[in-house]
């Protein structure tokens, strides 16, 4: 086995698409490309039979590293944007293909802050802290730092001493 596979022409993957719609790039693409191709994504890229492939690992990681991308993308620009449920739909469409992905996670801790959901966000970040001591891992620093941002914010600190 030469470890390249090929689609007959007359098949297609949503894999292809995703990359179609993102063409020029993640960063340049507009927010109706990433949602339309975020709506591609169902789960985490190969789901099981990546391990059965050796050649797919790589294939999964490229695959996986571009949704997070898409996703990623979108929260900020919804985010920046005062637009705490657009930033969630664009984490919770990554978090199908990257579950525990530390970028994502935090971008969910800001859009909860955002929406006033205080609660929540702390919930979240004390997961991704503590999967992150378990894995003997830090988080990056600028994700701790804007974690830290939005958890510490005056309106947070209000809404905690209103809850």
């Amino acid at each position: 086995y030469s470890g390249r596979v090929a689609l007959d022409p007359r098949v297609s993957s949503d894999w292809e698409r995703f990359r179609a719609m993102l063409s020029g790039g993640v960063n340049v693409s507009s927010d109706a490309a990433l949602v339309a191709a975020l709506r591609l994504v169902r789960g985490e890229p190969l789901g099981s039979f990546e391990f059965q492939w050796g050649w797919a690992a790589q294939l999964r990681t490229d695959m996986v590293a571009m949704i997070v991308d898409a996703a990623c993308v979108l929260a900020d620009r919804a985010l920046d944007r005062q637009e705490a449920e657009a930033a969630l739909w664009a984490v919770r469409r990554g978090r199908l293909a990257a579950p525990g992905d530390d970028g994502l996670a935090a971008r969910e801790i800001l859009a909860l802050a955002l929406a006033g959901r205080s609660a929540e966000a702390s919930g979240v970040a004390v997961a991704l802290t503590r999967a992150a001591r378990a894995e003997g891992r830090d988080l990056a620093p600028d994700l701790s730092r804007r974690i830290q941002a939005a958890l510490h914010s005056p309106s947070q600190q209000h809404a905690l001493a209103d809850a």
